[in-house]
């Protein structure tokens, strides 16, 4: 299931984003060091170490910051933390750029930097915040070299003076403060669209994760409970992959002490897939009260009694009908049929393509396939993909299957033996193994310690498909 967007989810995003910006920037600033270090070493500029100095500074708190974004657990906390690196920032900035020849050239374009830095996590008013704080800077710094209480230092352009010129000071420093809050302007304004973008995103979110939560619910309402049937201990669990699945089991019952068991897995997973086996579900319900209101299972007509195979016959040609008339498509489903009769404990089975079954013999105290004549015949809704000569003449045919008292009757579908780590799968193997050492259990038990046996063996990582499992044991 899609869970909410919360603020928390929210403020890792945020982080996640910053973090990203923080190693651009740890790799840009780097990039400089060692670029001022081959300069010193082969041209031996005399401002070089001063540079380098303040690169390495500015390199130690890009650090720390990462490692402070970290550990932020609100919004507020990523704002006051990015609000004081950046005060560090234009610090150690304002050091380069007095080394890098003060306010005779272009240094004014590296505070646009930090107002690009400050626009992409800090809110409008604290943008400018950084923006004063960088032309005060700026401006201390033209004033200082003016009246000489800081010595100019040349780098590329020695031999100038206009730092000595008071009217080119001026014009500089207004200019610098100008450019810089139109900067703060033009990135605000579009880290603001932006944000509202951001917002609505996570509003479509919220809203999908809400509808997708109502569709869970109503989809777990047709995963029924395990009836309670005499002489059975029956257990059943759906996991989906996505929010909804398209794995399903259902319990039904067919009248006069008979009762079905479906196992079926619709092709893919998702809404299309749940949309298909609500329907098919809804289609066997409703084909088998069709068949009970004409008088069917009357006991008092016991000739109208039809056999297992009759009635497992039946529903899946009409449901099958049904579906392919109605859905058609690229859809199919493989399925299951077990019916079980109280009055001679018998079971008689119909595989439409779903052949995922094993078999505890509590003689043995192994877990096997079970051994039917039966034939796997095209799953429901296949018949579209083959050509009429081929499904001509195709009748299920249901076959029994002998299942003595403390046996244990598992199915399941594809996606539970598919499980991945890496690119190993969890396999029949390995799950005729765990069958085998739960199978004495109740139903209940071997359920989860199948399904513990699964997420063990994947680590917890992502579902790629749709598990379903059902336990059937026959009391001693």
């Amino acid at each position: 299931m899609i869970p909410a967007f919360s603020e928390i989810d929210e403020v890792r995003a945020e982080v996640q984003e910053q973090l990203r910006y923080n190693t651009a920037r740890g790799v840009t600033l780097l990039g400089f060091w060692l670029l001022v270090f081959v300069l010193r070493v082969f041209w031996r500029l005399p401002v070089a170490t001063e540079i380098l100095l303040g690169l390495g500074v500015w390199l130690g708190a890009n650090l720390l910051y990462a490692v402070g974004l970290r550990r932020c657990a609100s919004m507020s906390d990523i704002h006051t933390l990015a609000l004081g690196y950046l005060v560090l920032e234009l610090l150690v900035l304002t050091f380069c750029v007095h080394f890098l020849g003060g306010v005779e050239w272009i240094g004014v374009l590296f505070y646009g930097l930090v107002v690009g830095d400050a626009s992409l996590v800090l809110p409008t008013r604290r943008i400018y915040l950084v923006v004063t704080l960088a032309v005060l800077l700026f401006g201390s710094l033209a004033l200082s070299e003016y009246s000489g209480l800081v010595p100019h230092r040349s780098f590329f352009l020695p031999g100038l003076t206009l730092h000595q010129d008071l009217t080119w000071m001026a014009l500089t420093v207004l200019s610098a403060a100008g450019a810089l809050t139109y900067m703060a302007y033009v990135f605000s304004r579009l880290t603001s669209a932006l944000r509202q973008r951001k917002e609505a995103l996570r509003v479509a979110y919220t809203q999908k994760a809400r509808e997708l939560e109502m569709a869970r619910s109503v989809q777990v309402k047709f995963l029924k409970e395990p009836p309670a049937i005499p002489g059975l201990d029956i257990a059943a669990v759906n996991l989906p992959a996505a929010e909804v699945s398209g794995d399903f089991y259902d319990f039904l019952p067919v009248g006069d002490g008979r009762h079905l068991l479906v196992v079926g897995d619709v092709a893919g997973h998702g809404i299309s897939s749940a949309l298909t086996m609500a329907a098919a579900m809804m289609a066997m319900e409703l084909s088998l009260r069709s068949f009970n209101g004409n008088g069917s299972f009357d006991k008092a007509q016991d000739r109208l009694r039809p056999t297992a195979g009759e009635v497992l016959g039946r529903l899946a040609r009409e449901v099958d009908n049904f579906l392919t008339s109605r859905i058609g498509g690229e859809s199919f489903i493989t399925a299951f049929f077990a019916l079980y009769d109280e009055q001679d404990e018998s079971v008689v089975t119909l595989d439409l393509g779903h052949s995922y079954a094993l078999a505890y013999i509590s003689a043995s105290g192994k877990a096997v396939p079970p051994r039917w004549v039966g034939e796997r015949h095209l799953p429901l809704m296949a018949s579209q993909y083959v050509s009429s000569e081929k499904a001509n003449g195709q009748e299920p045919r249901p076959w029994p299957l002998r299942i003595e008292p403390g046996d244990t009757l598992v199915l399941y579908t594809d996606g539970l033996v598919e499980a991945r780590r890496g690119k190993e799968e969890y396999g029949v193997k390995r799950l005729r193994e765990t069958v085998a050492e739960l199978g004495a259990r109740p139903a209940a038990e071997i359920v989860q310690g199948i399904v513990s046996s699964v997420v063990t063996f994947t680590g917890g990582g992502k579902q790629k498909d749709d598990v379903t499992l059902v336990v059937v044991k026959k009391m001693a």
